[in-house]
């Protein structure tokens, strides 16, 4: 991979540097990502009664994953039926809207990453903040399934063992392709809005020093005044600069710029088009729609594995990853900020997602200095307990509300310009009124950002 520095250049061309040096962030956070095992694993699925996901899929309120009630039957064990889904009913759509799109773009080779098993002829476009970890370990599933009978879900396969898919796929953009035409194609989308959110709580806000000094340290440079103050390691990079940085390199884009994978559309990043998928899921409708995917290849033990133990597979699985990798990047983190402040960083992020309620973190300094990752992990779910699922739902899209209303509107306007064709194609509402017009109106602010 080829990457640019400036720094000789600096003092006498300081306006082109700054652009340099986000494309070149750009281009660090994107191969970072290709060795990123921890992704997003929570509550991609607010709208729709689910708690915890990604790496570890969604469920339902109940703790079920959307599998119909004669799962049980006998003759479910050895055959299942596969109806249309609203997954497919969506693919078709969009395949109907794609002359128009096509006939729009220019004609350039476009290589990405895709999955694939031959044997059961289905691939798959992965996409960061959508459910890619979990959906590679169900590659590897696939590999195994027939072999091993005691691995059954994609939680049993470790994630060392599921790195990401080197295999990728080569287009000519505004054609038709013809590649994989007898393998059932998929990928799955979601709301641009929560999304972008999503990134920026995992990434950037919750503690991570590789991408505070590889990316958000450089945003802060292009967005500040030399005078203002810029926290060590770049750990207060703020959502309204983020949105910034988007909207600049997606206006890059049409002049071959780079974008960061989380930042990426769905339409540049799998070409739906192009590729004329048989099924998109949607990550608020998670349950039903990768069940399907099950019920498409006849995976019965694997859907009554998830229908038995589905919900505490995927909180551990999920909570684990959100506390694990700040425990081993404990010193390192204490470079740049206090132990306690990246407690509560997490805690904050586990408000944004509905995870936990508004009580604040309940320990001291000295206190945070000493507690374990179990112990840390233990705190969380009583804390959790003290909140009933509804109002923690509610309580995920106040954040959101809260969060996004910080933006200027002029950067929420392009923003939706950056995203529009997705927007469309994947029937997402482009302006909903919470974010452009009624802004905080529904909601009492919390804070759920300070620290």
């Amino acid at each position: 991979m080829k990457m640019v520095c400036c720094c000789c250049s600096y003092k006498r061309n300081r306006g082109k540097c700054k652009l340099v040096l986000l494309t070149s962030s750009l281009c660090i956070i994107t191969w970072i990502i290709l060795y990123d095992q921890i992704d997003d694993t929570l509550n991609d699925g607010n709208k729709h009664g689910y708690l915890l996901g990604d790496a570890g899929g969604i469920l339902d309120h109940q703790g079920n994953i959307d599998i119909a009630q004669d799962h049980h039957n006998k003759a479910m064990k050895s055959y299942v039926t596969v109806k249309p889904s609203d997954g497919e009913n969506l693919a078709k759509r969009l395949n109907t809207k794609c002359s128009n799109y096509l006939s729009k773009l220019p004609k350039r080779h476009a290589n990405f990453p895709v999955t694939t098993n031959l044997e059961y002829k289905i691939m798959f476009c992965p996409m960061c903040k959508l459910a890619s970890t979990y959906w590679t370990r169900f590659f590897k599933l696939l590999e195994v399934y027939k072999k091993n009978s005691s691995i059954s879900t994609p939680y049993d396969i470790p994630l060392k063992k599921a790195p990401p898919t080197k295999q990728r796929l080569t287009i000519l953009t505004g054609d038709k392709n013809t590649n994989f035409e007898s393998h059932y194609k998929f990928l799955f989308v979601r709301d641009p809005y929560a999304r972008i959110l999503s990134a920026y709580v995992d990434k950037l806000f919750a503690p991570n020093p590789f991408f505070w000094k590889s990316l958000c340290r450089k945003m802060i440079n292009l967005f500040r005044n030399e005078g203002e103050y810029k926290a060590p390691c770049g750990s207060d990079l703020q959502f309204k600069e983020y949105i910034k940085s988007i909207n600049t390199a997606h206006t890059r884009l049409y002049n071959r710029g780079t974008v960061d994978c989380h930042d990426e559309t769905f339409t540049g990043a799998c070409h739906p088009c192009e590729v004329q998928y048989d099924f998109v899921g949607k990550m608020e409708n998670f349950s039903s729609d990768s069940t399907h995917i099950f019920k498409k290849l006849q995976l019965t033990r694997s859907i009554e594995a998830l229908q038995n133990k589905g919900k505490q597979l995927a909180d551990d699985d999920a909570l684990n990853d959100t506390v694990t990798s700040p425990f081993l990047w404990k010193n390192e983190i204490k470079t740049c900020i206090p132990w306690h402040e990246a407690l509560n960083r997490i805690w904050k992020k586990l408000q944004i997602r509905g995870v936990i309620g508004k009580q604040p973190l309940s320990l001291t300094a000295d206190e945070a200095e000493h507690i374990t990752q179990q112990e840390f992990l233990d705190l969380i779910k009583q804390t959790q307990k003290l909140t009933s699922y509804e109002e923690r739902k509610k309580q995920r899209h106040d954040a959101l509300i809260e969060i996004y209303s910080q933006v200027d509107q002029n950067d929420l306007e392009m923003l939706k310009k950056s995203f529009k064709d997705d927007f469309e194609l994947f029937e997402y509402d482009i302006s909903p009124s919470y974010i452009f017009n009624d802004r905080m109106k529904t909601v009492d602010y919390y804070g759920y950002l300070e620290l």
